[in-house]
């Protein structure tokens, strides 16, 4: 193996990088069911997006 395909102990990352990538809307897939119990309530969402909005940090 030459120099090149040697791994660096030190750095096993070396010569690797970390892309993230999101898929296109059009490629997600959305469950109608619910598949986890939600964390938080749907009026407890609401009011936090709320506050986002008002603060300039919101999704809409």
């Amino acid at each position: 193996m030459g120099v090149a395909g040697r791994l660096d102990v030190n750095d096993l990352t070396m010569g690797h990088t970390g892309v993230m990538r999101w898929n296109v809307r059009d490629k997600w897939v959305v469950s109608k069911d619910i598949t986890h119990e939600p964390l938080i309530d749907d009026a407890t969402f609401k009011q936090a997006q709320a506050t986002l909005q008002r603060h300039g940090r919101g999704t809409g």
